[in-house]
């Protein structure tokens, strides 16, 4: 398996067929569909979302109990299958028509890790604060160069 792309859901009923939809459009555009897997991990949903993604194709589906968005990136990552590995939320502020990108961004400049950049949030007021204080704090502590630290949209090297 080359590419597994991660998603935690927590309560996104509204956005899933769109976000399966473009997941698998985005993939398809540069990989053959048994080079990649998609892996929901619902993280408690009370919409019945896990309900819907279960009448989907093409996919692997966990539930976990309510732990929050890194424990149900955490799991998806345990079961991946891939070499290389996407992350994206499933609220669609970040589109997964970028992973071509960041893949070849990954591959021209041989890098490990390459992060997307939210250049128009729909976060709450409350939420873009703490985020800025968060993100100045971690690039003073360990300066890691990264120009925005929550953008779910990654992609990563399995090793």
């Amino acid at each position: 398996m080359k590419f597994s792309v991660v998603v935690p859901i927590y309560n996104e009923k509204d956005n899933i067929e769109e976000l399966h939809r473009r997941i698998h459009d985005s993939m398809k555009s540069f990989a053959k569909e048994d080079d990649y897997e998609v892996i929901y991990t619902d993280n408690g949903s009370t919409d019945g979302s896990f309900e819907l993604l279960k009448t989907l194709k093409n996919l692997r589906l966990f539930k976990i109990r309510k732990t929050g968005q890194t424990y149900a990136w955490d799991n998806g990552f345990k079961h991946a299958k891939g070499e290389v590995i996407f992350t994206l939320d499933s609220d669609l502020q970040n589109p997964p028509e970028e992973f071509k990108k960041l893949y070849d961004t990954m591959v021209e400049k041989n890098l490990d890790c390459v992060s997307g950049w939210r250049k128009n949030r729909k976060d709450t007021a409350a939420i873009r604060i703490f985020s800025k204080i968060g993100s100045f704090m971690r690039e003073k502590l360990i300066s890691p160069g990264v120009h925005d630290h929550g953008c779910s949209l990654k992609i990563y090297k399995r090793e």
